[in-house]
């Protein structure tokens, strides 16, 4: 992944959240980045950007599209995913108890329909204090970076102390594999 972030704006310039938007697609779009995380303080509509802005500008340009919130008490991120990707290609999600397995078993379907997708993993510092989340992490960022030719993915997140546990320790799960902008 990139280190340096393609260029969103200005110095001292805030853009809009649509030219926000569009200047991540064109990112991904060129193959600067797959991956970006925006950091937003709580209650600051990220998921509003996500669904008025990002995800539609993404579906007028080819991408399918689906967002996951990890901030759903008691559901497993890896159904959470699952049940998404189900979502994106038109069906069921898995039925039963959803493991690495099934979560492995949906990216081969995902990518198996050879377009590409969008994929929004909101409040993914949640995962930061949940106890069992590591493996998890481990194995998603895995499958997204196998398969980066058909899967752009656009984390968000309030947290610091929790984006910097999973985004910037050298020993994260997703250790440098994000640019990082900020929610206008």
């Amino acid at each position: 992944m990139q280190e340096h972030a393609p260029h969103i704006g200005n110095i001292g310039e805030t853009p809009s959240r649509h030219q926000l938007a569009e200047r991540m697609l064109h990112a991904f779009e060129c193959g600067a980045s797959n991956a970006f995380t925006i950091r937003a303080p709580a209650k600051s509509s990220t998921s509003e950007f996500l669904h008025m802005n990002l995800m539609p500008a993404a579906g007028e340009r080819g991408f399918r599209t689906g967002h996951v919130s990890f901030d759903m008490a008691g559901s497993s991120p890896e159904a959470l995913v699952c049940q998404c990707i189900a979502e994106m290609i038109g069906e069921q999600p898995p039925a039963g108890v959803v493991g690495l397995d099934s979560l492995r078993e949906q990216f081969k379907k995902l990518i198996s329909t050879g377009d590409r997708f969008l994929l929004c993993l909101g409040d993914v510092d949640e995962l930061a204090n949940r106890p069992e989340p590591q493996s998890f992490l481990y194995a998603l960022r895995t499958l997204l970076e196998q398969n980066r030719q058909h899967i752009v993915v656009v984390f968000t997140g309030s947290d610091q102390e929790g984006l910097r546990s999973i985004f910037s320790d050298a020993r994260a799960p997703f250790y440098k594999s994000s640019l990082f902008v900020d929610l206008p």
